[in-house]
């Protein structure tokens, strides 16, 4: 039951996470969410709704990933991290 749980709350939050995203690209094109929603006819349950398959892919991805970094004893140094991190501002 408390893994069924556990599954849920990331579910929810990773859909949370993205409706947030979005809302910030509509915001930096110039479009409310709510202005979203009127062109749309969705709310914000029925789009954290429509979200909720690519959660489920992105979070089943990351748990992969950090499955195969641990079997395989991967890690990022630090070093790693800033030159992916600088390669974002330098596009």
């Amino acid at each position: 039951m408390l893994a069924l749980n556990c599954q849920n709350l990331w579910l929810e939050l990773e859909a949370e996470n993205m409706t947030y995203d979005m809302a910030q690209r509509l915001q930096y094109q110039g479009l409310s969410i709510e202005q979203y929603f009127q062109y749309t006819g969705q709310n914000m349950e029925t789009l954290k709704a429509s979200m909720k398959p690519e959660a489920e892919k992105k979070i089943k991805a990351r748990l992969v990933l950090e499955a195969i970094a641990v079997a395989e004893n991967i890690e990022a140094t630090d070093e790693d991290v800033s030159r992916n991190c600088s390669y974002g501002r330098n596009v």
